[in-house]
């Protein structure tokens, strides 16, 4: 079964629809009364003798026709591997990306600009089954026609132990990108924000604003021009509380954020940023009780007014509560939120909630996924298409196979 969803997540070929894998979920799967619908998706090796897992992580969208959603997938040998998938007018198909020669990798985040232009990004990693996925940046470019590894900084690379990761990725444009993430430096013994710039020709590292000995881990970023963007995510320095860095167009700094940890008892993360072309900005995320025996789950979001940071609890779900994994702000009246719902019967359950401008409310949304007899679905990313249209991707688990299956949701209305 699905636990809490973890902050450390964590050959080139033509871009083609491949053969044997298996498309799962109809229009038809949908809540009753909800305004979501299950889109069917692709799902490599589903089929196959020893089915693996594949999940997605994020997804991006620039029309209600065009969009990439982008995860992991195993393979046979039980390595991990980057899933990608394109959604058209005919529906999700999977594409082929490369992979670094000898190494595993996975794709967190995906920033669609336009039909011939998005990036992903994600880690590569060495090491055999159950090696921890996180060891340098990855970083892979969609031309139109396909996905191409672009060389990116990865400042930690230096001794045994240094990692670089890349979580999420923004941009105002084709040549101004940023990407996030965490690097760690064994020499310094420090975690560290880690941000990447794109300048239309090359990736380089901007300064971070982590104190030595410090552990930052970033989570979400999101552009509203080129000198105010806006990244969130953990400190895990002493107590585990939220996090938000700010980039001014000369540097970046950490923006002080209303905290709802209490002497260590409760870890508190920031999962994902999203803002609107005039700079209404919100963050999602959850505190979890450590020491509740129910690891009970408290959702919630964070609002910018222009001088500080204003939390809100939002409406919770389930015996064991809800935690919010990601974000999209349309207007000041309209945003919607996503995660997961527990149940202290071991059930997981799809989240969406809405705010109109003045409240955030639970929307109901589809739940496809059993794990035996108990429902087990989870989101984790969530994409605005133009309008209305929404898209929203995450996991569900397959009746009678332990293994994750990928979730994509789509709406037009709300």
């Amino acid at each position: 079964m699905r636990t809490q969803r973890a902050l450390v997540i964590p050959l080139l070929a033509a871009a083609v629809t491949l053969g044997g894998a298996a498309a799962l979920a109809g229009p038809a799967d949908a809540a009753a009364g909800s305004i979501w619908t299950v889109q069917p998706t692709i799902n490599p090796q589903a089929r196959a003798p020893e089915p693996t897992d594949s999940t997605f992580a994020g997804v991006s969208a620039s029309g209600p026709g065009e969009a990439w959603a982008v995860g992991t997938f195993s393979n046979q040998k039980a390595l991990d591997q980057p899933l990608v998938e394109h959604r058209t007018a005919t529906g999700w198909t999977r594409v082929t990306v490369p992979v670094p020669a000898g190494q595993q990798a996975t794709l967190s985040a995906v920033d669609d600009l336009s039909p011939g232009n998005a990036w992903a990004v994600g880690t590569s990693f060495g090491g055999g089954v159950g090696a921890i996925p996180a060891g340098q940046t990855l970083i892979e470019h969609w031309n139109g026609t396909r996905w191409s590894i672009v060389p990116s900084p990865n400042p930690a690379a230096g001794v045994p132990g240094d990692t670089d990761m890349l979580t999420s990725i923004t941009g105002t444009g084709p040549n101004d990108l940023w990407a996030a993430g965490w690097d760690n430096n064994e020499a310094n013994q420090t975690i560290q924000l880690l941000f990447e710039h794109w300048n239309g020709s090359t990736w380089t590292a901007a300064a971070s604003p982590t104190p030595l000995r410090s552990a930052q881990f970033a989570s979400g970023i999101t552009a509203i021009s080129p000198d105010n963007v806006w990244a969130v995510g953990l400190d895990e320095t002493g107590n585990s509380k939220n996090l938000a860095a700010h980039w001014n167009g000369t540097a970046w700094s950490i923006v002080p954020t209303p905290d709802i940890t209490n002497a260590g008892d409760v870890q508190d993360l920031l999962t994902g940023v999203s803002s609107d072309a005039a700079g209404d900005v919100w963050a999602s995320g959850y505190a979890h009780n450590v020491h509740n025996q129910n690891s009970f789950h408290e959702p919630y979001v964070l609002h910018w007014t222009g001088t500080k940071w204003v939390m809100t609890k939002v409406p919770t779900l389930g015996t064991e509560g809800s935690q919010l994994n990601g974000i999209q702000v349309l207007s000041p009246a309209d945003a919607w939120a996503v995660g997961q719902t527990q149940d202290s019967n071991g059930a997981i359950l799809s989240l969406t909630e809405q705010f109109n401008g003045k409240t955030w409310t639970v929307v109901p949304s589809p739940d496809p996924g059993m794990s035996g007899t108990l429902k087990d679905n989870a989101l984790d990313g969530i994409a605005s298409a133009g309008g209305s249209n929404l898209f929203a991707v995450g996991s569900r688990a397959t009746k009678g196979q332990s293994v994750n299956r990928t979730l994509a949701i789509a709406t037009s209305q709300g």
